[in-house]
Order: structure tokens, then sequence, then C-alpha cells
């Protein structure tokens, strides 16, 4: 067997044809080489098989896993992580892109930075035209990074380059959670090593009706609330209400919580997340500051149902 590479690109797929071949493509440009490339075909029935077979065919780099019966999103990932060989793992979903110098950055980056075990980066969203509609740009620091896991990934898969012994000491993807397996991961991972994101657009979030994410927005929505919970749970050593940390996320996407009772509530865990974290994480001056005015931040998004403000001006 030869060498191993520096690192594996995975890419893994289920009738992804639409946008597979610009995804494929964009890995093969990169300016960084010593990689190898696994791609799962997770059990397509369209043309992702032929299209596969013929970029393998044409790149020496590629190694081409097949199942007859679709393992899911987490089955397919780990079959890609038992197989890879690279000491970084950088993962591209099949209908996103990587930027040409993304590995090479990330790469670089890792080695000089050996606290860090997963790395992300700013990244475009974009149209099923390729259009760029907006920019998602992820905390740069470690310490902000972390803290913000407990509320939203502050990492993006398809962005992310990891150590793989990392990855394989915890116990790699859920298997059971199919619209979080990220999520999960990085969760399980979050006092075990440094999350990063590097400030550079890296990669391109394709949005469209085909996600999986878009089709099932509900379920992957209860799998997240859910998996916060048991995050803040370890933190704070006591599960919190689960309609707190639901009212939280509501704040985050600009929804208005139901009354001044649910704004108290939700702010009352969100102060005490952070006087945890504080306690537990050893923050630096300057990270004390960013954290406090992240907070700010965060409460000044809590606000009440407009009928519930005007209730409590009337009866004032």
């Amino acid at each position: 067997m030869s060498a191993p590479p520096s690192l594996s690109v995975v890419t893994t797929t289920h009738n992804g044809e639409r946008f597979l071949p610009t995804a494929l493509a964009s890995i093969l440009d990169q300016s960084f080489t010593d990689f190898e490339y696994i791609l799962v075909d997770d059990g397509s029935t369209d043309g992702t098989p032929d299209i596969l077979v013929d970029y393998a065919s044409r790149d020496a780099r590629i190694h081409l896993i097949r199942n007859d019966q679709p393992l899911g999103p987490g089955g397919a990932l780990n079959q890609a992580l038992q197989a890879a060989r690279g000491r970084y793992v950088a993962n591209l979903d099949h209908d996103d892109l990587a930027r040409p110098a993304r590995l090479e950055k990330q790469a670089a980056y890792l080695d000089w930075h050996p606290a860090v075990g997963v790395l992300g980066a700013w990244a475009e969203v974009i149209s099923a035209a390729d259009k760029v509609v907006k920019t998602w740009k992820y905390p740069v620091r470690p310490a902000l990074a972390h803290w913000g896991m407990y509320f939203s990934a502050t990492v993006l898969h398809s962005a992310v380059m990891a150590r793989r012994e990392l990855l394989l000491q915890a116990g790699g993807y859920s298997a059971y959670h199919r619209f979080t397996v990220d999520y999960q991961l990085w969760l399980r991972l979050l006092w075990q090593t440094q999350f990063a994101n590097l400030p550079h657009c890296l990669a391109a979030y394709r949005i469209s009706p085909e996600q999986a994410s878009m089709r099932q927005a509900d379920l992957q929505h209860g799998q997240v609330i859910l998996a916060q919970q048991a995050a803040l749970g370890r933190l704070l050593g006591r599960r919190p209400d689960l309609q707190a940390v639901l009212d939280l996320t509501l704040a985050r996407s600009g929804r208005r919580l139901r009354d001044a009772a649910a704004v108290r509530r939700a702010a009352h865990l969100l102060q005490r997340a952070a006087l945890a974290y504080r306690r537990a994480a050893n923050l630096s001056p300057g990270d004390q500051q960013r954290l406090a005015l992240d907070l700010a931040r965060r409460i000044s998004r809590l606000k009440p149902e407009k009928s519930a403000l005007l209730a409590g001006q009337s009866g004032a």
C-alpha cells in the first residue's frame, strides 16, 4: 500500500446527481494536492453511480465505496472515516463547494495549532443556480466557538477539517440522529478539544428544496433542541427546562417569545450557562470580555410578543 496522504477528503452521497459533479470538481481542483478523496455512494438509484465511476477512472486519488443498501448519513460518514488514512479529515457535502485554497489553508492552520481539533471556516450561502445570497461568519476564536456551540453549530460541516484520531476516539458520527449527525459529534467533543474557524470564505453552502434539512425541518429542529438541552445539562449539572431552550432558539431566529415571563426564564438560563462556562473554561481576560458582549447580544434578542408588551403597559 502507498504511503498515507496528508489528509482525507470525504463526500457521502445518496441520489446527488444534480450537484455532485461541481462538488467533486471543487475538491479535485484544490491548490493542495496531497490527499485521498473517499466517495461513499450510499445506495443511490439515480445517475450518481455513473458519475462517481467516471471521476474515479480519471483521478487515482479517489477511493470509491458503494453501498447497495443505504446506511444513512451517520453510517456512511463512519464508513468513510474508517477507510480514511490521512492525519486530517475534511468533509464536503455532495451539493456544496470547496473554494480552491480551502485544504491548503486549513491543513496549515492545524499543523500550527495542535490544541484545535475541529476547524471550520466562513462560508457563502449559494442558490441552486450558484448565486451567492449571503455569507455566514462563524466565531473565529476557540472560546467563542465553544460557548456558541451550546446554542447552534458554530462550525459548518461542509467546511470542517478535523483530526481523524480525535473523531475515531469520540466514536464517530451518530447513526441514530439522522438530521444532526455532525452537531451531535461536536457536542460530544466540546470538552475534549478546541473548535475554531478561519475568517475566510472557504466553502459554499447550497440551499435547495432537495436538501434533507429543508424537507425534514421539524424533525431536525426537534433533534437540535434535545441535543442542546443535554449539552447545557452537562454544563450546568442539571438539565434546563426544555421550553427555555426552545425559546432561546426562537429568539436566535428573530422570533418573539410568548410573554415577559418566558423572556425572564430564557435570560436566566443564558446567565447561568455563561457563569458555568466562565468557571469551567479558564478564559483569558480578552475572552471574558468577548463572552460578556456575546451574552449581552443574546439577551437583547429576547423580546416578548407585542401583545404581551401592550398588556403590561395597560396594567401599569
